[in-house]
């Protein structure tokens, strides 16, 4: 009985060997240089490929030249609707495919709320995102005042009237808000 064990004993650790000593392919493949000089592994984090997206890039636009604006939409009674297009001055582009909402303003002098930390339905915020060119249509609004908050990598940014001041959009029983150029400061 000694002998078979030892003989397994010897077998376990010839063949842990072998399995050890085994050629195997790295872990960390080797990067190769792209031709901006920055290192590759399987194209995964080449620069020409990265941020922005190529389908979302476009030229700049001065907010005079657009004219198509969306429509506003027809609410049911006592409820009303907004509709306009999200635009940065920053960068002088629409902002498409873009996360927002609408934030009820806060006591009697409809102060922007302390903390902006993403749509909470329970507070009476109302959610959407931004289409393929910047439009954002909403309908069926309860009547109050809300800020406008757009998201912006990293952060949620608050709509800017023309003084640069939070956009306080006033929704109205059977109102139809066309608010057409929506800036935000997003960069």
């Amino acid at each position: 009985m000694a002998v078979k064990l030892k003989k397994l004993v010897i077998l376990l650790i010839i063949g842990s060997l072998l399995i050890s000593c085994s050629p195997r392919e790295p872990v960390n493949p080797t990067p190769v240089l792209s031709e901006f000089g920055y290192p590759i592994i399987n194209g995964e984090n080449d620069p020409s490929i990265g941020y922005p997206v190529q389908e979302m890039t476009q030229s700049k636009i001065n907010p005079q030249e657009i004219k198509n604006f969306p429509q506003v939409l027809d609410p049911e009674p006592g409820l009303g609707s907004m509709s306009g297009i999200l635009y940065s001055p920053v960068l002088s582009q629409i902002i498409p495919n873009n996360a927002f909402y609408l934030m009820p303003a806060i006591g009697e002098n409809n102060s922007v709320p302390p903390i902006i930390a993403g749509p909470d339905p329970e507070q009476g915020d109302i959610h959407g995102f931004s289409d393929e060119k910047g439009w954002i249509i909403l309908n069926n609004i309860k009547p109050d005042l809300y800020y406008l908050v757009v998201w912006s990598p990293y952060d949620w940014l608050l709509a800017e009237n023309e003084d640069q001041k939070p956009l306080l959009i006033e929704i109205l029983e059977d109102s139809e808000n066309q608010l057409n150029i929506i800036s935000v400061p997003w960069q």
